[in-house]
């Protein structure tokens, strides 16, 4: 997937993390509810996507990373950071996520810079 060794890694890819979340949830299919808490500012930062230095659309992007199937699966990022950025830059890494989100087949139910996670029943 082009994320470093995670015993090594400097760099941040959060790719890497929702692929092996597919593997973990199909391989425990029977579960009633699928939850996965992201504790990230978000921003991928490796040579295949790098959300650091600029935020494509997700369109220009989406066949370049993989797009695992999270099939029901709430997703809720948190401790999203756009820190010494702009506003704007904070809104095109969330739509870049909602648009990945949609792709994965995922439900966002929450962006948030908060670290607080709320699962609603």
């Amino acid at each position: 997937m082009g994320c470093p060794d995670a015993t090594t890694a400097t760099y941040v890819c959060i790719v890497r993390a929702f692929s092996l979340a597919a593997d973990i949830f199909q391989n425990n299919s029977g579960a009633q509810r699928k939850v996965l808490a992201i504790f990230s500012d978000m921003r991928q930062h490796t040579a295949e996507l790098d959300l650091e230095t600029v935020v494509p659309a997700f369109a220009v992007t989406g066949r370049q990373i993989p797009v695992p199937d999270l099939s029901g699966v709430d997703v809720y990022p948190l401790g999203v950071d756009g820190s010494g950025r702009s506003a704007k830059y904070w809104n095109e890494l969330k739509d870049f996520w909602s648009d990945y989100m949609q792709a994965i087949k995922a439900r966002l139910q929450s962006y948030s810079g908060l670290r607080e996670l709320r699962v609603t029943p």
